[in-house]
């Protein structure tokens, strides 16, 4: 199967100060031109454009039509801090007229204070209400709350979720998990087990309850994060490097955010020679002995497409735990 999905971190730049990420301390370097993502594979199907913060280019339209323009079939999810909502309104309404279907998220772990304090900017929250609007104004269709639970904010998952709900937004939620390569988060930002279950186990519920298998699928992600949470167990084979790889800021590629064995740069060669190079296949071969593990969005998006059957599987067995008011695990 050709490669499907990607996370293209297009910034290292930052302008926050998080508790539970250091990409802000990192030494700036020049950034991939916007014309240079025209070499994008085009069998690609799903796209995170991250960062960093993606706002801080001023060339970020172009930047995403450069990848539309390369990866026709692609859907584009571009996530933002948020913090930056003059910017913001000055850039989205150029986004949306390139890509009307282009996917939104701004980052939010918590409310008030609590995402203040978790981001280290006073008024963060506020600013992030500004862009979310703005975004809602503007006619995205395609919106999110993402949601990072840490050992700072716990029981801010369920609020969260109940904004996304009163808002009609998705809510995306993920656990701080480190990566030498990426978000170099400090020792013990990782949430107490005990804290995620109980916060996860609610948005299960109310997940599996709806009528939307894109939430079954959450619901189903969301599970596996507590099960590797508590036993360090991956629930389904990761394919990092094969379906799906990670490109920093630079144009370097890697099997995947928390991998920081190289498997080529976009500046260097075609991405098709890259994919087929040695230095790709030693990257495979690390990624498929890795021991340590993750339970990310990235990788695990591509194993469940890989597995539909164990995620259906799942999500009959557990709505009918739902509805009759049974924990879903």
């Amino acid at each position: 199967m050709p490669v499907r999905d990607a996370v293209l971190a297009v910034s290292y730049r930052c302008n926050a100060r998080c508790l539970i990420c250091q990409i802000w301390k990192l030494k700036p370097e020049p950034e991939l031109p916007a014309k240079a993502y025209r070499r994008l594979p085009g069998s690609l199907q799903e796209i995170n454009l991250t960062g960093g913060e993606p706002f801080l280019r001023d060339d970020l339209p172009e930047l995403v039509a450069a990848v539309k323009a390369a990866c026709p079939r692609a859907r584009l999810t571009l996530i933002s801090n948020g913090l930056l909502p003059e910017r913001i309104q000055r850039l989205l309404p150029v986004l949306h007229r390139l890509d009307p279907k282009l996917g939104l998220g701004f980052s939010l772990d918590g409310i008030g204070e609590v995402h203040d304090r978790v981001r280290g900017v006073p008024g963060a929250y506020d600013r992030v209400r500004s862009s979310l609007d703005l975004a809602l104004r503007l006619g995205f269709h395609d919106l999110r709350l993402s949601f990072t639970q840490s050992r700072h904010n716990p029981g801010a998952l369920g609020q969260v979720y109940a904004l996304c709900r009163e808002l009609k937004l998705e809510c995306s939620a993920t656990t701080a998990q480190d990566s030498p390569l990426y978000f170099r988060t400090p020792a013990g930002a990782a949430p107490e087990n005990g804290h995620l279950r109980r916060d996860l186990e609610h948005v299960i519920r109310q997940q599996l309850l709806s009528f939307s298998p894109k939430r079954w699928a959450r619901a189903y992600f969301y599970s596996g994060l507590i099960e590797f949470a508590e036993q360090r167990r991956r629930r389904l084979p990761c394919r990092a490097g094969r379906d799906l790889f990670f490109m920093d800021s630079a144009g370097r590629i890697y099997p995947c955010p928390m991998l920081p064995c190289r498997m080529g740069s976009l500046v260097e060669q075609p991405f098709a020679e890259l994919w087929l190079s040695p230095a790709a296949r030693r990257a495979r071969r690390q990624a498929g002995q890795c021991r340590d593990g993750c339970w990310m969005v990235c990788s695990a998006r591509s194993a469940m497409v890989r597995h539909p059957h164990r995620v259906l599987g799942w999500v009959v067995k557990h709505k009918l735990k739902s509805h009759l008011g049974r924990a879903p695990l």
